[in-house]
């Protein structure tokens, strides 16, 4: 079962997400294709299952004390091609939020990250549905989003390791202000 390192939205901000979420089943987005299974996040890592899991905290334990809560900008929807491609909502990447990655990719043997997640080709997200239907029906969907899409603003304040299927949280610690890293 893959690992995966998730900031997590905090909670004032996650009602923004929701509401999307509400517009998205709306445009006959499906509860089941609906990425609702943790709370809005963006995902910093996937890693392999052969990471263990005591590996991970006393990594991140070091790490985070130099870590603080990260404003975050929702700059548009787009879609993350994969199986399935995912409608998510693209994050600008602030120095900080590269930082963060980079210091928590260091801390694992590369080979675990999932090619998606390194450094060269990582694109932070949030991940909004599973898109199952046509490439057709997801562009007509992508651009109805965009149509009406104006920046949302937020804070990151949690990272979470996430263990999947099923979803299951396996350690969190919050992130605290000033957002300074070394």
């Amino acid at each position: 079962m893959p690992y995966a390192f998730n900031l997590t939205l905090d909670p004032a901000n996650s009602l923004q997400i929701e509401r999307v979420y509400a517009d998205l089943a709306a445009l006959g987005i499906e509860d089941r294709d609906l990425v609702t299974q943790y709370g809005p996040c963006v995902t910093m890592l996937v890693v392999a299952d052969d990471i263990h899991p005591d590996d991970i905290r006393e990594a991140l334990a070091r790490q985070l004390p130099a870590a603080g809560a990260l404003s975050v900008t929702f700059t548009e929807p787009c879609v993350i091609l994969g199986r399935p491609p995912t409608l998510s909502l693209r994050v600008s990447p602030t120095s900080d939020l590269l930082a963060l990655h980079n210091a928590i990719f260091n801390k694992l043997p590369e080979q675990a990250v999932h090619l998606q997640y390194r450094p060269a080709y990582w694109q932070p997200h949030l991940k909004l549905a599973n898109i199952r239907r046509d490439q057709a029906a997801a562009a007509a969907l992508l651009a109805t989003m965009k149509a009406g899409w104006r920046q949302l603003d937020g804070v990151l304040d949690r990272l979470e390791v996430m263990q999947y299927p099923p979803v299951q949280s396996i350690w969190q610690a919050p992130l605290k202000r000033p957002a300074t890293l070394t």
